[in-house]
């Protein structure tokens, strides 16, 4: 979608990707945000070494069953996601547990 913008999405991805390191070294340790800050920083790291060293990030899988083609995807976006995933988890149960104490 972005593809003629290559540099300005990188420049991007290491911004918030230093953000990211800033607020898990410099914020108040807590301890279950620490995990879900950890794998999304790994998983844009893992993409930005991908963009570095080939130019563009590397897809790794590419599922096709009965004909249908099913999106690609790497390692590094699973674990951001997973990361995310994990983190909007956490905030519906600290909600959780706000409304009912």
């Amino acid at each position: 979608m972005f593809g003629s913008l290559q540099i300005p999405l990188v420049i991007f991805r290491i911004v918030v990707t230093l953000g990211l390191v800033g607020y898990l070294f410099f914020s108040p340790r807590s301890k279950p945000n620490q995990i879900p800050l950890v794998l999304i920083i790994t998983g844009a790291f893992g993409n930005i070494i991908d963009y570095f060293r080939y130019g563009h990030v590397i897809d790794m899988f590419h599922f096709i069953f009965w004909g249908y083609s099913y999106p690609v995807f790497n390692i590094a976006d699973v674990v951001i996601f997973c990361g995310i995933g994990w983190m909007y988890f956490q905030s519906m149960s600290l909600k959780k547990t706000h409304v009912t104490s």
